[in-house]
């Protein structure tokens, strides 16, 4: 409420950014959590205040340099993308940016942009460069206004158990928002001033319009909508992951061998991140500790892992596959089916583990370190994932 009134009260927009910042602060301090160092592994102790003890238990191996740049990360955001003339765009960012969220993406092109350069200089300086840092910010943008453009495609409501920009202020404002993170994503990618990067990352933005396409152009034929599947969860979920982490090892000069290893293990982390939300999706009851509504996918005629891998043992659900879930019933029916009478659910989690360790097996070339160890945890915590 003390926001709302500075927002309208205070004239001095460079006040008003100190105060907003000064909050962002504030909420970074209470959302971490960080004990003493452990002598022994070296590592702080990090934990998501927006999430339950149970999502992802974020209390593992994250490096001091990293969770002190987290910390700041969508501040600095923020900064970025605010305008002294459009109080409802940054009111807008404000509340998007202060919501809290995983902040996976960040945290993977930090955690590998200090690898990267460690192994580069062959010496323990992991420091994170400021053209990294850039790309860590312009990942959480390009997610952010993603979100809200699916928000506006998908009609949804609620998201992080809070109302979506769509619900609140309609489609319109809510895509020319979407829109306005990503040419500041864009602004701030050119300040990098390397064409290279800007290719890998543009890239990231190509790869989401054709995901989209994909997933609404799918078609009838069984033979192919699992490869279509799997191409669409590259587009939209993996690009991201893999491309963003490119682009820091391409900025630390890595050799040809390591870069690839760097993109197959962010393709692999994004394929098994993707799949993880897909399973949740499917089998969550509970939408409030999910962030948003449940089977959401189904209900639009989206068929996902669980049920792809369900419709090779029952023909019924291959039916509702090809009328698009049309009839009253087939959305409770497709549930009954896939968890109690095939083994959808047991066979997208073997394929969870699958892309997970081959995500592992990508690191095997780099040396032994905290940075490693931290991205191997975070594999295994997020294939196991239960929000």
């Amino acid at each position: 409420l003390c926001l709302v009134i500075m927002w309208f009260e205070i004239p001095n927009s460079c006040v008003l950014r100190s105060c907003v910042r000064n909050f962002f602060r504030f909420h970074r301090d209470l959302n971490f959590t960080l004990p003493l160092r452990n002598s022994s592994h070296h590592c702080h102790t990090f934990q998501s205040g927006n999430d339950t003890s149970e999502r992802l238990h974020f209390h593992k191996l994250l490096p001091n340099q990293v969770v002190d740049k987290i910390r700041h990360l969508q501040a600095d955001i923020y900064d970025f993308c605010a305008t002294s003339s459009h109080k409802e765009v940054d009111s807008l960012l404000f509340r998007t940016f202060s919501t809290g969220g995983k902040m996976i993406r960040p945290i993977l092109v930090l955690l590998m942009s200090g690898l990267c350069n460690a192994l580069k200089n062959q010496t323990n300086s992991t420091c994170i460069t400021d053209a990294q840092y850039k790309i860590a910010m312009i990942a959480e943008m390009i997610h952010t206004a993603s979100l809200v453009h699916d928000d506006v495609v998908d009609d949804s409501d609620r998201r992080r158990n809070i109302p979506t920009v769509n619900a609140t202020h309609g489609y319109k404002t809510a895509t020319f928002f979407g829109d306005i993170i990503l040419a500041k994503a864009t602004i701030l990618l050119t300040s990098i001033n390397n064409a290279e990067v800007i290719s890998i990352v543009s890239k990231i933005l190509d790869d989401l319009v054709k995901g989209e396409l994909i997933q609404m152009e799918s078609g009838c034929d069984e033979s192919r909508l699992f490869s279509e599947y799997l191409a669409k969860c590259y587009k939209k979920t993996g690009s991201l992951f893999s491309n963003s982490l490119k682009a820091t090892a391409v900025l630390a000069n890595c050799s040809e061998l390591c870069v690839k290893n760097v993109y197959q293990f962010g393709r692999n982390f994004g394929l098994m991140f993707q799949l993880v939300d897909d399973l949740l999706d499917f089998c969550s009851v509970d939408s409030t500790a999910l962030g948003k509504p449940s089977r959401v996918d189904l209900q639009l005629g989206i068929v996902t892992a669980p049920v792809l891998f369900a419709a090779g043992q029952k023909l019924e659900i291959v039916k509702m596959i090809r009328r698009k879930f049309s009839r009253p019933t087939d959305v409770s029916r497709c549930v009954e089916l896939v968890l109690n009478e095939s083994d959808g659910i047991f066979r997208t989690r073997q394929l969870i583990e699958q892309f997970s360790d081959q995500a592992v097996r990508c690191l095997n070339d780099f040396p032994n370190c905290q940075l490693k160890l931290a991205l191997q945890q975070l594999c295994r915590l997020y294939a196991t994932r239960k929000t």
